[in-house]
C-alpha cells in the first residue's frame, strides 16, 4: 500500500481487520510495530488524525522517529488484551490500517471483539508484554542531528506544529539543553535518601484535587527525585497549583521500558491532564501522567 501523507485533521477510516492482518507478519507488526487485539474494535470506524509520530517519546531513550505512522484522535488503548493495563495510550497506526474517508464522520459502530484466540502472541517466553507500548524502541529508529530537522519541517508540512510554535520549543529546547533548567521546570530532589513517609488519600475517581506547590513536592522525594521509584519529572511542574478532578486510580501498568507489569500503589491519572510535549521537543503523543496522592491535595467540600 502507497503511503497516505496524512495531515494533522485529515479524516480517515480504519480498514477492515481481513485488510489489516494482511499487512503483518508472522509477529503481528508492520516495521516492528504491533497491531494490538486492542484496536480491532476501531475497524470500519471513523477518525481524524490527531499528530504525525515522525519524532516520538521513547522512554530511557532519546526522541526516536518513525516512518508513515499517525494517531488518531483520542482512540486509546483500553489495556483488555495485556492483563487491564490502565495506561490508557494513545495507539500507534500505520497509514496502512487506514484509508482516507470523505463526507461526515460516521457513527460509531460499537465494540468488534478481536478473532479469539489472537492469532499472535501478546507475551514473550520471559513474560513480557508484546504492546506497542513495550515494543516502541524496536519499531523506532535513532534520529541524529538531521533526521531530527528533517521531522521538524514535516512538523511545519503535516499540521503538528506552527511555525511559532517551533521557535517557542526551540527557545525552550535550548534553556533546556545549555542552562539545565527553565523558568520553574527542573528536576526536583529531596534531601533524604528514602523517600519520607506520607499518609495516603485514598482518591476516588470524580475527587477534585489540586497540584501542590513545587517545594510541597520537593519534600515528598528522594535524593533522586523519586517517590517510591515513580519519578517527577518537570512535564508536572507546569500543572502545579492547579485543580483537576480524578480520572481513576491505576493499579496495574505495562512499564514501556521492560513490558513487565508494575503495580503502582496510591497513584492517579487525572481527567485532561496529559504530556503537553512543551518541554518535550514537541512531542504529541499526549500520554497521561501518572501522579502520586503525595504530590496531591484533595480539595474538601467542593463537589
Amino acid at each position: 500500500m502507497s503511503r497516505l501523507g496524512l495531515k494533522v485533521g485529515e479524516q480517515v477510516e480504519v480498514r477492515a481487520l481481513e485488510e489489516i492482518l494482511a499487512t503483518l507478519d508472522e509477529r503481528g507488526t508492520l516495521q516492528g510495530l504491533p497491531f494490538m487485539a486492542e484496536m480491532a474494535r476501531f475497524c470500519g470506524s471513523r477518525f481524524r488524525v490527531h499528530g504525525r509520530a515522525d519524532r516520538t517519546c521513547v522512554e530511557t531513550h532519546r526522541q526516536r522517529g518513525m516512518d508513515d505512522t499517525v494517531w488518531l484522535e483520542e482512540v486509546r488503548c483500553d489495556g483488555a488484551g495485556h492483563e487491564g493495563c490502565q495506561s490508557e495510550c494513545l495507539t500507534f497506526w500505520k497509514e496502512a490500517w487506514l484509508k482516507r474517508a470523505d463526507g461526515a464522520a460516521a457513527p460509531a459502530l460499537g465494540p468488534r471483539p478481536p478473532p479469539s484466540p489472537w492469532p499472535f502472541p501478546v507475551r514473550d517466553p520471559g513474560g513480557k508484554h508484546l504492546c506497542q507500548s513495550s515494543q516502541l524502541a524496536s519499531a523506532s529508529y535513532h534520529l541524529g542531528v538531521w533526521g531530527n530537522i528533517r521531522t521538524y519541517l514535516r512538523d511545519l508540512r503535516y499540521g503538528n506544529h506552527t511555525l511559532g510554535e517551533l521557535v517557542r520549543l526551540a527557545f525552550v529546547f535550548a534553556n533546556l539543553k545549555i542552562r539545565g533548567q527553565w523558568g520553574e521546570y527542573r528536576a526536583l530532589r529531596g534531601d533524604q535518601p528514602k523517600t519520607p513517609p506520607f499518609q495516603p488519600l485514598d482518591l476516588r475517581p470524580g475527587d477534585l484535587v489540586e497540584v501542590k506547590t513545587p517545594e510541597e513536592i520537593r519534600m515528598t522525594l528522594d535524593g533522586n527525585g523519586r517517590h517510591r521509584g515513580l519519578p517527577f519529572t518537570y512535564d508536572l511542574l507546569e500543572y502545579s497549583g492547579r485543580r483537576f478532578r480524578v480520572k481513576r486510580r491505576i493499579e496495574k501498568v505495562v512499564d514501556e521500558s521492560t513490558g513487565q507489569m508494575r503495580a503502582p500503589k496510591n497513584a492517579v491519572i487525572l481527567e485532561g491532564v496529559r504530556c503537553t510535549g512543551n518541554l518535550r521537543r514537541g512531542c504529541v503523543r499526549c500520554t497521561y501522567l501518572l501522579w502520586r496522592e503525595a504530590w496531591l491535595r484533595k480539595v474538601e467540600g467542593t463537589t
